[in-house]
Formats: structure tokens, C-alpha cells, sequence
């Protein structure tokens, strides 16, 4: 498996895997970040982590893809619920923008973690 396919593959797994759960809970009791708090960090934690200690990615490529599964996923719902009630999100931008700082906090810590453990040789 290549690097670009470990990439995707691990971005995929874990949109999925944030995704699902943050889509399926209700609209009046989401909130930015709170709702990946949990299960949400831990998967973009151990995506970042496993891209720079096992995948042998670069701290800056684990941590681009990793912290970009939050945002990706905010943003998908953000869509679908936009083209159902189109007055629903009229705060998407700030929505988008915490989404993303908290995909980039918890990226680099996984990254950055996982960088102690990556063999300098």
C-alpha cells in the first residue's frame, strides 16, 4: 500500500468513524465542539498517531490529514442540512472554524506524541 492510500484510507476510516455518530445525533443537541468530545478526539488522536509512528508520515502530513477529519465532518452535515432547511446554519463559518481548531489541537497532540516514539535513525 503506498503512502497516498494510507492517507485516504486512514482519512476515510476516520471521517467514518467520527462522522456517523455526530450525524446521527440530533440537531437541538449538537454542539461545536462538545459533540466530538469522546469518541471524536479519540479516533482523530489515534489516526494522527498511527500516520506518524507507523505509516512513517511527516508530523505535518499526520497532522493535516488528521485534523482535517473534524472539519470535513462538520462540514458534510453542515451541507446536508443547509440544502434541507436552508435557514438552519446561519452560523456555519464560526461552526467550521471551531470544528477546525479542535481537529488541529488534537492532530498535534496525536502527531506529537506519536513523534517520541518514531525511530530517529
Amino acid at each position: 500500500m503506498t503512502g497516498k492510500q494510507l492517507g485516504w484510507g486512514t482519512f476515510s476510516v476516520g471521517f467514518l468513524l467520527v462522522g456517523i455518530p455526530f450525524w446521527l445525533e440530533p440537531y437541538e443537541t449538537v454542539t461545536v465542539p462538545n459533540s466530538f468530545f469522546g469518541w471524536g478526539v479519540l479516533v482523530v488522536f489515534l489516526a494522527a498517531a498511527f500516520l506518524r509512528a507507523l505509516a512513517h508520515f511527516s508530523f505535518l502530513h499526520s497532522w493535516l490529514i488528521a485534523g482535517a477529519i473534524i472539519p470535513a465532518v462538520t462540514m458534510a452535515r453542515t451541507l446536508v442540512e443547509v440544502v434541507i432547511d436552508p435557514t438552519s446554519n446561519n452560523l456555519w463559518p464560526l461552526v467550521l472554524i471551531l470544528a477546525a481548531g479542535t481537529g488541529a489541537i488534537v492532530a498535534i497532540a496525536g502527531a506529537g506524541i506519536a513523534s517520541l516514539f518514531v525511530r530517529r535513525g
